[in-house]
């Protein structure tokens, strides 16, 4: 016998998504009525929409969590690296505000950097590393990089283990000689934030750098994919359509480059004024706006696939048991947000991690509130992230989740029948 899946998600009539596969479909009669008849069963069942009646969905999803935050089997270890804290720009909603921001790694600590790593991989018997170079802004210890990069490449092609390597940077630095040099030690992918044209772009970051970064932006992409990250806040949102109008029609970026849009949120510490952070739904209706807009205009290279939601196993990376943070001085951190924030140190290069409370609580478990109410929307959010809920000791905002997710998909539907 088989039933309705817990995860089918209702969005409009007879439109189903399902969030453990992300399977999305359109019936001609409600899921009961095929149930009852048996119609379509195998199509229905392959896509998650209904399920044999003795699985307990619930525990097979928590399941597969836990053996994707705790199994070693991939053997695929993860480093975000910190080379520096120090930034040329002044982002008002950056978390990393009242830290440190003179502190580089040295080349004594970037030597044991590379001892940890490789004593990682020989102990986990790695099958592949995966390094995303981050800051501050990590151009500005462009040597360090260079210095990592090479050994790590040249060890991983001596062992056969897959290196992969990314850069999140501003590109205030990122001349095409310098993209050249880090696609020489394996970048393969670069993320750049822009704010908005540029005036919003120079009330944003506090400095004068727009055209710069735009040329960078096109020498880059020659040599390497780079995803347009526009974090979004409501002090932005009308100049984000334009921006979009700017870069496709003006600078030729159209299908040469990804555009992501993201919504600022009020991180943990973040000295940004949370009244300028969208709230879900906001967030959603400014997107739809967006979409439709360039749709509209025949301007259709924003990508629709960001209006579905992540199907997650873990929130994100670091609550997975191989992946860590290193900072500028060696520190080890679970989490990208707390550089430079002792108190949130979980390790160091000479010890290792100290396996403490702190560490833990990335791995802890859904939230008993999400469990018990058997969400639907489970897979999407699993509670919220978990260094929030570390800190505030609440899971996500429930009814804002939904919501917004619910109006991102409304958005991709009625883009799909436009």
């Amino acid at each position: 016998m088989l039933k309705a899946s817990m995860f089918n998600i209702s969005v409009s009539d007879n439109v189903i998504y399902n969030a453990y596969t992300g399977a999305i479909v359109k019936l001609s009669q409600p899921l009961r009525d095929y149930i009852a008849s048996g119609e379509n069963m195998d199509l229905l069942r392959a896509q998650g929409f209904v399920v044999d009646e003795r699985i307990n969905e619930l525990n097979h999803f928590l399941l597969e969590r836990n053996t994707n935050i705790f199994s070693r089997w991939k053997r695929d270890l993860k480093y975000v690296i910190a080379v520096t804290n120090d930034c040329q720009a002044h982002c008002a909603y950056c978390f990393e505000h009242g830290i440190d921001r003179h502190c580089y790694m040295s080349e004594d600590t970037a030597n044991k950097v590379l001892a940890y790593i490789k004593n990682q991989a020989e102990q986990n018997q790695a099958a592949g590393i995966q390094i995303t170079y981050f800051g501050g802004e990590p151009l500005l210890n462009l040597k360090i990089i260079e210095k990592i990069g090479a050994d790590l490449k040249q060890y991983c092609a001596l062992h056969q283990i897959r290196f992969t390597a990314n850069i999140v940077t501003n590109a205030i630095a990122l001349t095409k000689e310098a993209a050249e040099r880090l696609a020489e030690i394996g970048v393969n992918f670069a993320q750049i934030t822009l704010d908005g044209t540029k005036n919003a772009y120079k009330a944003a970051k506090g400095l004068d750098a727009y055209d710069l970064v735009l040329e960078h932006i096109k020498s880059a992409r020659s040599i390497f994919p780079v995803d347009i990250r526009l974090n979004i806040t409501r002090e932005n949102t009308a100049d984000i359509a334009e921006l979009v109008d700017e870069l496709f029609t003006v600078h030729g970026l159209a299908g040469r480059v990804q555009l992501t849009l993201a919504q600022v949120v009020d991180y943990v510490g973040c000295s940004f004024n949370s009244e300028l952070c969208l709230d879900g739904a906001e967030y959603a209706r400014f997107v739809r706006d967006v979409f439709l807009e360039k749709e509209a205009a025949g301007q259709g290279s924003l990508k629709r696939k960001q209006l579905l939601p992540k199907i997650r196993r873990m929130f994100c990376g670091m609550e997975n048991c191989m992946q860590y943070v290193i900072g500028p001085e060696g520190e080890l951190y679970k989490c990208e947000h707390s550089v430079g924030k002792a108190e949130e140190i979980v390790g160091d290069l000479d010890t290792g991690t100290y396996s403490s409370d702190l560490e833990m609580q990335f791995y802890a478990p859904v939230p008993q509130k999400c469990i018990e109410a058997a969400c639907p929307f489970l897979p999407m959010c699993l509670g919220g992230c978990a260094n929030e809920r570390l800190h505030t000791g609440h899971p996500c905002d429930c009814a804002q989740e939904k919501e917004k997710q619910l109006q991102l998909l409304s958005t991709y539907l009625e883009l799909l029948h436009s």
